[in-house]
């Protein structure tokens, strides 16, 4: 009995034995494998290079940029224009030719202003118009809807019309004149130090700067009163009815 417990013994050690020889297993110092991370999609960085600046305004850019943009002007009053003026528009002329023209230097004026010149209590627009014939000065005045009429219009006086002195006062083109607005219950005299009595006007009204030749400035105000729009103190406009 004993041999037979002996020889069962020998041969389950003899079959560990093969077993621990033949089948395959990891070697003692090997360490299991950190597990990774899943991985993350790549992250945006922002460039650290300066914006694009802006595009500078025509002015900015250029010295020959345009004068008279009728960028401003409402699309209503644009339209009026068109109708009652057709193929006229505010003057594009270069700052560069506008400055040789009056003093040298750019004007602070413009080829149009707005005010309540008829006391309709609206903002209207006086503007210096150019087309095909001869430069136009117009007034604009808007209704309750908002749409813009035609309540004045006039063209500079000719040669002729001024007589013997006619190209000491007689304009032909846009860059020759300049508007701006003298406020209600302002005071206006046509040059600082004139002997003309101040006027304060009793609405708003047009201040007209002619200037015949380089350095050259006559100024007239152009005041509605009586119902009638009236040049102070002399007429460089003939009104065309």
């Amino acid at each position: 009995m004993k041999k037979v417990l002996l020889g069962c013994l020998v041969s389950v050690l003899f079959v560990a034995l093969l077993a621990w020889k033949f089948v395959p297993r990891a070697p003692l110092s090997a360490k299991a494998a950190p597990a990774q991370a899943p991985e993350s999609a790549p992250k945006i960085i922002a460039s650290s290079a300066p914006q694009a600046a802006p595009p500078s305004p025509p002015s900015a850019q250029n010295p020959e940029s345009l004068d008279g943009s009728s960028d401003q002007l409402p699309a209503s009053l644009l339209a009026s224009i068109e109708a009652n003026l057709p193929g006229y528009h505010l003057p594009q002329i270069s700052e560069k030719r506008k400055a040789e023209t009056l003093h040298g230097v750019g004007s602070p004026f413009s080829f149009y202003c707005q005010g309540d010149f008829t006391s309709s209590g609206h903002q209207e627009f006086a503007l210096i118009l150019e087309g095909s014939a001869q430069i136009r000065f117009a007034i604009f005045s808007p209704d309750s809807s908002g749409q813009y009429r035609l309540v004045y219009l006039a063209r500079p006086k000719t040669l002729e019309e001024w007589g013997k002195d006619g190209k000491e006062y007689s304009v032909e083109r846009p860059e020759q004149i300049d508007l701006r607005t003298i406020a209600k219950g302002e005071s206006w005299a046509p040059e600082a130090g004139d002997t003309f009595e101040d006027l304060k006007v009793p609405a708003d009204a047009i201040d007209l700067h002619s200037h015949p030749k380089p350095n050259y400035d006559l100024a007239s105000l152009i005041v509605f009163k009586d119902g009638a729009f009236q040049q102070i103190p002399f007429e460089p406009l003939v009104p065309i009815h």
